[in-house]
Formats: structure tokens, C-alpha cells, sequence
């Protein structure tokens, strides 16, 4: 299974990248026609990618490879996906090209522009392919330079005080992520640590006798049974002292028994790193910087916004933080459920309550987060498949949402819910595609919405996460109940809007307006087809992140018995 060229998703990263400089030489117009097709390259070598993984189903990691770059440091170019970063690669190439069709409203500066969100999509690639401390963590901040320019650039009145909160915020949290990096190197023995290793991940991810390029040996061990001394057998590895996360996940134990500001490491480097990506989310009440960047961002960057950059927090969840940290993820599963339920319950009421259309479709996104969030400390094989099918589902539908929203405005110049009305007698295909949106969003059955939120309730349901914490059995079959009640104001504040915006008699300035455009369609096509079709055939997307989500249910449960 590793015989795949890691060639392939290294397109996904240099294609961008090589257009963002080159179009620098060309006049605006072909300028945006070349940025089209660097991003149309690489949507199509990362759908490439996920087909793979829905063709040949497995939880190892693929097109795999490690050059050397500062051997002495035990850094690497070290590129590596597994399922969850396929999916979300494929998400990341299909809102990179929708992003760019929604782009046509830009007028000024056109090549800044177009530069710009080819270097914001090649470093969302490539936090997506790297399994290197030092190159995940240069591609995080290649993000932020690229999105605070362009809100502080094309946003709205507030641009400049909506992308510095989002600056600053997001500085915090890579401030924290490199103490927990810069920790994990030098608190690995200089000499390397030989570790025990869970046999199914050996399994699922060792390829030739060895485990992320480390030889994996058997060994007897003796282990006292009712007062007698017994053998059995054991793998183990020797981990070297490097920036291969991989490397460190082997480690989680190792973690428990060193310090961190005195305290353990895995305490504190747990700590730092959920706040680090707990603020990407985002998690209440770390979410402030959220609306504020959504509001004043060009339709495009809420676009990737919310169907990309979001994604990054969960997926740091569950590539780094819990594979690393295991012991405290799972003894704060009960305090992580309580934070997961909070964010869905006060995103949906907040969202209730906005008057202004884009703030509400905002808040809403704040509360379907809260859903990855859930699946992930609930722990179970279903409610971890959930959070990663529910990244991927909400990244369609909120792009969706956006894009639509972005319509409206082009139009009007205002997003007050309250100042429209009787929109279905002028624009009767964008009220059908809004209200398609809206149940969607609300997790209509036969919706893409709908699989991954009743995922993680169901997954919550059955999870014993408070049990293994000291805190019952009942905790997070609670907060399955009490998620799955979002459902009401979801539809609540929805409806709402699309009855404030859609039925009633039209306005004399509103009658005459376009309805969607071929340009429009282009964009919210691809969403919706997908939005429908994984609702229908959720295999898509469970084929394709199911197995290394399974793995890792599996590998927490060992760990916990242990």
C-alpha cells in the first residue's frame, strides 16, 4: 500500500506555489487564467489522491517518502497521507477552484490577489501531506501572511481590525504549537528510546517489517501472573530523536514521565496543542476572531475560510494532538465533551439571534464544529468517523452558504435579513438552491449534513469515554442526546432566514434583480452535486477516512487498558 508516488500530493503544494511567482509575469487577465489552472492541477492530483484510498480502503500511510533536509536535527521533507488527509486534500483542491470562480469580482490588484490565494492554498496542502514538525509547522504560518493581506486588503469597512484580531489570535496559538515542537525534540534521548508498540498499528501500518521507517522487533518480556512469571510476546521499536511526528506519537508514553514547565510534558503539550488548533475550529471561547474575519473577507476567502482553514484544527486533533498525547486526551474527555457541547449549543442560539446574513451563517459554523469536536473525545470508532466525515460535509455546505451569500450582496450591497423579502418571485433558482443549503446545513436525511452530525451523536451515545475518565458511563450519552437537540435551532434560525429573505411580497427595488448567473452556478454546482450525493451514498467520504479513524478508536482503546 506505500507504493504510491508521493509525487502526487507534492503537486497539490508545488503547482500553487510555482503559479503564485510566475504570474507575477503576465498581464492581470492571463495572470487569473494561470492561477485557474495551478489550482485546477492540483484539485485534480488531489481527487487523484482520495481516489485511491476509496479504490484500495486502508488506515496505512501513503505515498510515503523522507529526503533529508537538516539531517544533523533530524529534520526531513517527510510526506505522508493517510485517509483523513486525503479527504480533506480532495475538500481542499475542489474549495481551491471554487474559490477561484467566485474571485471574478475582483477588479484591483488582480495578480496580488490571485498570488495570494495560490500561496494560502499551497500551505493548506501542505499542513495536509507532511509528517514533519518543521514543515507542517512553516505551511501553518504560510497561511496566515496570505489570509491576513487579503481580508486587510479586499475585505469590508472593518478589514483591517478583523484580519489583525484574526492574526494575532492565530499567532498565539502557533506560538504554543512550537514550545509543544521544540519540546518533543529535545525531550526525546539523545541516544534514541526503544518503545512498545500497539500491535494493530503494526499491523495496519507496517510495511515490510518495519513501522514509519523504524525496524519493529519481537521480543519475550516477563509479566507476573497471580505470583508467577510469565513470557509473552511484545513489539517494540527504537524512536530516534527527530521532527517526524509519527515518531512521536510512539513516544505517548515516554511523554507522561518527562516535564514541561514543571509539569509532565504530555499534560502541557496537550494543553498547548488543543488550544492551538482549538482556536482554528473554532472552540468557544477561543471563536471571537471568527465572525469578525467572516464578515469582512471578499465571498472567496470566507469560501476557504470556512471550508478549508477550519478543517486544519480538526485535523490536528486527530493527526497530532490525540495520537501524541492519548493519556490526557482521554482523562479530559469529559471536560473536551462539555467545551464540544457548549460550542454547538451557544453557536446554533447565537446564530438565532444575528440579523446580519453572513454572521449568522457564521455562528453556524461555530456550532457544526462542535460536532468533530464531539466525535473526536467520544473515542469510539463511529463517533471518530463522524468528526472526520462531518469536517469534510460541513466544508461543502458552508462554502455553499457563503457562496450564496456572497450572491445576495454582489446585488445589494447589504446583508440584513430583515431587509429583503418575496426573493423567490425574482430569483427563484437561488431561493431553491438557498433552501437546498439550509436543509442541508440542518442535516436534512439524504444530505450530506446529515451523516457525519448523526454520526457523532450515535458514536457519542455508545462511548464509555467517561467511564475510562472517573466520571460515568452516562456523560457522553448525555451529550449525544443533549448535540442532537442543535437540530431544532439549526433549523430554527435557517428557516428563519430563508422565510424573512424568500416569501412575501417583493419590494419595488428588489423585483427586477438577476437570478444566478453561469459563473454563480459554476461555483455552487460542484457543492451542491456533492452535498447530495454523499448524502445519499456516504461511502464516499467513510471509505476513505473510515480505516485510520477506526485505527485510531482501536489504538486509544489499547492504550486505555493498558
Amino acid at each position: 500500500m506505500n507504493s504510491a508516488s508521493p509525487w502526487l500530493p507534492l503537486l497539490t503544494v508545488i503547482v500553487p506555489l510555482a503559479g503564485a511567482l510566475l504570474l507575477w509575469l503576465l498581464p492581470a487577465r492571463a495572470a487569473r487564467v494561470l492561477a485557474g489552472l495551478a489550482l485546477l492541477v492540483a484539485a485534480v492530483a488531489a481527487l487523484a489522491v482520495a481516489v485511491g484510498f476509496f479504490a484500495q480502503p486502508t488506515a496505512a500511510m501513503r505515498h510515503v517518502a523522507n529526503w533529508p533536509w537538516f539531517p544533523d536535527w533530524g529534520i526531513a521533507l517527510r510526506v505522508g497521507v493517510d485517509g483523513l488527509a486525503a479527504a480533506l486534500l480532495a475538500l481542499s483542491g475542489l474549495i481551491g477552484v471554487v474559490a477561484w470562480i467566485s474571485s471574478a469580482t475582483i477588479t484591483s490588484r488582480v495578480r496580488a490577489y490571485h498570488s495570494l490565494l495560490l500561496l494560502l492554498m499551497a500551505g493548506a496542502n501542505g499542513v495536509f501531506i507532511t509528517t514533519d514538525w518543521v514543515c507542517f509547522y512553516i505551511c501553518w504560518e504560510v497561511m496566515l501572511i496570505p489570509m491576513f493581506l487579503l481580508i486587510a486588503a479586499w475585505g469590508g469597512e472593518q478589514r483591517r481590525y478583523a484580519a489583525t484580531k484574526f492574526f494575532l489570535i492565530t499567532m498565539a496559538g502557533s506560538v504554543l504549537m512550537l514550545v509543544v515542537m521544540l519540546a518533543l525534540y529535545f525531550r526525546t534521548p539523545a541516544a534514541g528510546l526503544t518503545v512498545r508498540v500497539d500491535p494493530a498499528v503494526v499491523a495496519a501500518q507496517g510495511i515490510d517489517g518495519r513501522l514509519h521507517g523504524l525496524r519493529v522487533d519481537t521480543v519475550q518480556v516477563p509479566v507476573s501472573d497471580h505470583g508467577e512469571t510469565i513470557l509473552i510476546s511484545t513489539q517494540q521499536v527504537t524512536v530516534p530523536r527527530s521532527f517526524d511526528m509519527l515518531h512521536h506519537a510512539l513516544l505517548w508514553e515516554h511523554w507522561t514521565k518527562v516535564s514541561l514547565l514543571g509539569a509532565p510534558l504530555a499534560v502541557m503539550g496537550f494543553a498547548f496543542l488543543f488550544l492551538a488548533f482549538a482556536i482554528k475550529v473554532p472552540i468557544v471561547p477561543l471563536h471571537t476572531w471568527l465572525p469578525h474575519a467572516h464578515v469582512q473577507a471578499p465571498t472567496a476567502i470566507s469560501v476557504i475560510l470556512a471550508g478549508i482553514l477550519l478543517k486544519l484544527g480538526v485535523f490536528g486533533f486527530l493527526r497530532i494532538a490525540w495520537p501524541i498525547f492519548p493519556t490526557v486526551a482521554m482523562e479530559w474527555g469529559w471536560v473536551l465533551g462539555v467545551l464540544a457541547l457548549v460550542n454547538i449549543l451557544a453557536g446554533a442560539w447565537i446564530a438565532l439571534m444575528q440579523r446580519d446574513l453572513k454572521r449568522l451563517v457564521a455562528y453556524a459554523s461555530v456550532s457544526h464544529m462542535g460536532f468533530c469536536l464531539l466525535g473526536v473525545v467520544a473515542a469510539t470508532p463511529l463517533a471518530i468517523t463522524g468528526s472526520a466525515v462531518q469536517a469534510v460535509t460541513h466544508g461543502l455546505g458552508s462554502a455553499m452558504l457563503f457562496l450564496l451569500v456572497g450572491v445576495i450582496y454582489d446585488r445589494v450591497h447589504h446583508r440584513r435579513v430583515d431587509g429583503f423579502g418575496g426573493l423567490a418571485t425574482p430569483m427563484p433558482r437561488y431561493a431553491g438552491l438557498f433552501l437546498f443549503a439550509a436543509l442541508a446545513a440542518a442535516g436534512l436525511p439524504g444530505l450530506a449534513g446529515f451523516v457525519g452530525e448523526v454520526m457523532t451523536i450515535l458514536g457519542a451515545v455508545q462511548s464509555n469515554a467517561g467511564t475510562w475518565a472517573g466520571h460515568g458511563a452516562d456523560a457522553f450519552r448525555w451529550f449525544g442526546i443533549l448535540a442532537a437537540g442543535s437540530v431544532i435551532l439549526s433549523a430554527a434560525y435557517l428557516l428563519w432566514a430563508y422565510q424573512r429573505m424568500f416569501t412575501g411580497p417583493v419590494s419595488e427595488e428588489h423585483r427586477s434583480l438577476p437570478d444566478l448567473t453561469v459563473r454563480e452556478w459554476s461555483a455552487l454546482a460542484p457543492c451542491a452535486v456533492l452535498t447530495l450525493a454523499i448524502g445519499v451514498y456516504p461511502s464516499l467520504v467513510t471509505r476513505v477516512v473510515g480505516p485510520g479513524c477506526e485505527l485510531l478508536a482501536a489504538h486509544l482503546a489499547w492504550i486505555s487498558a493498558r
